[in-house]
């Protein structure tokens, strides 16, 4: 199950973290809706006067609407202190944009979101052992999940290709070589290449960005 962290402040460390991995924490989480399936479309179809069904729909034109996420918590706490503790860390959540980042199994992704409600359950909980129960609803005006971790890679020249800028052994100016013909990046060496495959674990389209 999922582990998932919830931050106030982006570089700051997790205000709430609940664990579902079903080991001996504090903080648990119980359920998470919202967060694999996608919210309702916003397309609004045009029935065909004449024919059949409606008009044709491009892939670009289908949008969707906010993503809602609901995060069902279990607190089992030692004692009073450390019930009210985890309850305060829940309630400061309110009235701020989050970033809610869920790991689970290989992935590691996240949303942004306003807290829409910081709920707790009006059912009776064992209050020997100090347990409660809510929810924490967040709701994500764009939809897209994105990968908390920059897919980076690095190309380097084939061995039998040579050339290239230099700046001379110094390192003092532009070199253009001793016969003067300008700058050699060298021939493209047969049977060699560089290969870089970025992956996008996300759910919206991303740019890739190459630097030389």
């Amino acid at each position: 199950m999922s582990t998932v962290s919830i931050y106030r402040d982006a570089g700051s460390s997790p205000t709430v973290i609940l664990y579902g991995d079903g080991g001996d924490h504090e903080m648990i989480l119980r359920d998470l809706d919202g967060w694999y399936g996608s919210p309702e479309s916003k397309v609004q179809l045009s029935e065909r006067a004449y024919g059949n069904g409606a008009h044709d729909i491009a892939a670009g034109d289908v949008d969707y609407g906010a993503r809602t996420v609901m995060v069902d918590w279990r607190i089992i706490a030692n004692g009073r202190d450390g019930m009210l503790a985890a309850l305060h860390a829940i309630r400061a959540l309110a009235g701020h944009t989050v970033i809610v980042r869920v790991v689970d199994g290989m992935d590691d992704l996240y949303a942004v979101g306003y807290v829409h409600e910081a709920g707790k359950d009006k059912s009776a909980q064992n209050i020997p052992q100090q347990t409660e129960t809510g929810t924490l609803t967040i709701v994500c005006q764009r939809p897209e999940i994105l990968s908390w971790s920059a897919s980076e890679s690095q190309l380097f020249p084939v061995s039998r290709v040579s050339g290239g800028l230099s700046y001379g052994p110094e390192g003092k100016g532009l070199s253009y070589g001793p016969d003067g013909r300008g700058l050699s990046y060298g021939v493209s060496a047969e049977g060699e290449r560089n290969l870089m495959i970025v992956g996008n674990r996300g759910t919206t389209v991303s740019y890739p960005t190459i630097t030389v």
